[in-house]
């Protein structure tokens, strides 16, 4: 695993100093969302419903649920991390070779060619393609959550509808 991960990195760095910054930057946001999201279920939930003695959540009659959707705002931008982190780790990992003796001249003669790329852009886009597996991970888990704590008459209809037509102004917000 040590030499795999060594292959990754650029020489001079150490690969256990990147593979934690890559670590922290997609386990951080993914439970900081959790966090968020179920601070923010629980509000929603004491609004518009009543706790009883039995401990669970009674909807008055005509009274639903917010949208599943709406409950996601101060969950996606914590997953714009990954992503910046992966960009920033490759811009240094290029930069580096570039630095000092001029390692890129070299790095490009090698026979091997995938060994430049590799070692500038392996690790960032193994974060990349991890966050946005854990950014499904995190939604469908927030979905469990939705469905735990809400009693199945007061979800509203259609939210799989809702959630894809409201999905792009929540991730990318300055849309």
């Amino acid at each position: 695993m040590k030499k795999k991960l060594r292959d990754m990195v650029p020489p001079w760095t150490d690969g256990m100093a990147h593979l934690q910054i890559c670590l922290a930057a997609l386990i951080a946001p993914s439970l900081i969302s959790l966090w968020i999201y179920y601070a923010e279920l629980t509000e929603h939930l004491t609004i518009c419903s009543i706790w009883t003695e039995g401990d669970r959540w009674v909807f008055p009659p005509g009274r639903m649920m917010h949208d599943f959707v709406t409950l996601l705002h101060g969950v996606w931008p914590l997953f714009w991390v990954p992503l910046v982190t992966a960009v920033i780790l490759a811009a240094v990992n290029r930069h580096g070779f570039s630095q000092g003796s001029k390692a890129v001249y070299l790095m490009r003669r090698l026979p091997d060619r995938w060994e430049y790329p590799r070692r500038c852009f392996a690790l960032p886009l193994l974060t990349l393609l991890l966050g946005m597996a854990l950014t499904v991970l995190v939604l469908l888990a927030c979905w469990g959550l939705y469905t735990h704590f809400t009693p199945e008459y007061a979800i509203p209809p259609n939210q799989w509808e809702k959630f894809w037509a409201g999905i792009l102004p929540i991730v990318f917000p300055l849309v």
